[in-house]
């Protein structure tokens, strides 16, 4: 079906979720979701992105989730913490007829701070996730995120680190969203810091690795142009 944009289906699927100290009278009276605590166990992210037809020029300013915020109804949830939990980014891709899939699992999350009240963001202007998981079921991977909820452009930094990393853990996940693929590859460490807002980016990058092959797959010259796989979704959302 050409829809002439990017679609993003998500499923989410939450087995169990509690509240503490959510408040009904607040959702019904004042239109505000407040909770000090929610709690998901095992909940399962799946995210397809289909950007076949759509434009590359979309506008995507203001579209950070810490931006967004701002535009739904009033929430302070003082912590989110996600146990045990999958997150599945599949994306296909027309050059190769194939599919990227990226998967993380044992995905052990917590959110603190999520709001939009400005009189708790004045005290607290960042919402913090400390995130740890597996890659494709091995390889170990944690993140903090730092979001800005008081900067209108939705400045945010990213630091993290993976460890031991194989070539047949990329290769299909490279010759899907790149023009590569990788024959030959063990990376035993990686740190990176990553900051930004809506208007630019910069990183730093620290990979201890050894035995890289690769090779290049012919491509027309304009899908040079083409952005695609998982950092492009990101950037994107």
């Amino acid at each position: 079906v050409k829809t002439n944009q990017e679609v993003i289906v998500y499923n989410f699927n939450f087995p169990s979720i509690e509240l503490v100290d959510f408040n009904w009278k607040k959702l019904m009276n004042e239109d505000m979701l407040a909770a000090s605590r929610v709690n998901a166990n095992e909940p399962i992210f799946d995210i397809r992105f289909i950007r076949e037809n759509a434009p590359g020029d979309k506008n995507k300013t203001g579209h950070y989730p810490h931006q967004l915020i701002h535009e739904a109804i009033k929430t302070n949830i003082r912590v989110l913490q996600v146990k045990n939990g999958r997150i599945v980014y599949t994306e296909p891709v027309k050059r190769t007829s194939k599919e990227g899939t990226i998967e993380f699992d044992n995905v052990n999350c917590t959110f603190s701070n999520i709001t939009n009240i400005d009189t708790i963001i004045a005290h607290r202007s960042s919402c913090i996730v400390k995130l740890q998981a597996k890659y494709m079921h091995k390889s170990e991977v944690s993140a903090t995120f730092d979001l800005s909820l008081s900067d209108p452009k939705g400045h945010f930094t990213v630091d993290g680190y993976i460890n031991d990393l194989d070539g047949d853990d990329v290769t299909k996940q490279a010759a899907a969203f790149t023009f590569a693929e990788v024959t030959s590859f063990h990376m035993s460490h990686m740190d990176m810091h990553v900051e930004g807002d809506e208007s630019y980016g910069k990183g730093n990058f620290t990979m201890l690795y050894n035995d890289l092959k690769i090779s290049l797959f012919k491509f027309k010259s304009d899908e040079r142009k083409t952005k695609r796989g998982p950092m492009s979704f990101i950037a994107n959302v």
